[in-house]
């Protein structure tokens, strides 16, 4: 699940999980408290993990236990409070996880909604930067020179003005360039298979014309993991661009392999269909 900052167009990243603040009074907690405290914390432990590696409240106990310093009588006690339970004899169930964190698939869904709406608040500003903004440089630059040759009484003064004035709008020209140049960097560093620059920056001036940097962006992070996997077989980073791969339909998620926060994958077999 991505969180947007009010007010500010940046993605945290991280993954979270609700917690009632009246949580610590809930009968089933409170009970706890004073004698069983870890096995609190063995309580949000499964609740964290299953957010983050999207298991719907399916825990692996010895881990579970591990991260949260506890015993099996904590566990015990969380299964007695009726907070936890015993799936199958290695794996720790949430109670109602489901109910009050929400299915991995509709943190997928969400997630996928935030990207979506983001991309094209994105290519918005974008587009209407990369629009107006040759337009407005050329302005400026050619109304300020305008100005001077007023006030210019020679004919030689008034030929190195209006060089001024070409000077002035290829300036224009090149500050464009200057930001397509560095939002290819950011795009270059994602890219697994680091080849053929020259021929990548030529295909991504190109591309950025037809969708802009923030799609061509989200499109190669939706398949870094696919692409990096391939190795060799990863295709050049302009044969991505020239194809137009940004558009491609990504295969449906294998429901046995988990993805995590940092990009680490979990198979969880049998347990994940």
């Amino acid at each position: 699940m991505h969180v947007w900052r009010s007010g500010v167009g940046v993605s945290d990243r991280r993954r979270w999980f609700k917690v009632d603040v009246g949580y610590l009074d809930n009968p089933k907690i409170s009970e706890l408290v004073e004698d069983h405290p870890r096995a609190i914390i063995l309580h949000l432990t499964c609740i964290a993990y299953a957010k983050q590696h999207g298991t719907d409240g399916r825990v692996p106990m010895r881990l579970a236990m591990r991260r949260a310093c506890a015993e099996h009588s904590d566990a015990s006690v969380c299964i007695d409070a009726g907070i936890l339970s015993m799936d199958g004899d290695s794996h720790l169930l949430v109670h109602d996880y489901v109910r009050h964190q929400g299915s991995a698939h509709e943190d997928e869904e969400a997630a996928k909604t935030a990207s979506q709406r983001a991309s094209r608040a994105a290519r918005a500003r974008w587009d209407h930067a990369k629009r107006d903004a040759p337009k407005h440089a050329r302005t400026h630059a050619r109304s300020n020179a305008s100005l001077m040759l007023e006030s210019c009484g020679s004919d030689a003064e008034k030929r190195r003005e209006e060089k001024n004035i070409r000077a002035s709008a290829d300036a224009a020209d090149d500050a464009v360039n200057d930001v397509t140049a560095d939002t290819f960097d950011e795009w270059w560093s994602e890219y697994p298979r680091k080849v053929g620059k020259g021929q990548a920056v030529k295909a991504y001036r190109a591309a950025v014309k037809k969708v802009g940097p923030s799609v061509l962006l989200d499109g190669l992070r939706s398949q870094r993991a696919q692409l990096a996997s391939a190795g060799q077989y990863c295709p050049h980073p302009a044969t991505w661009l020239n194809g137009e791969r940004w558009a491609d339909e990504q295969p449906a998620a294998d429901p046995r392999i988990r993805t995590t926060g940092d990009g680490e994958q979990w198979d969880l077999g049998e347990w994940g269909r």
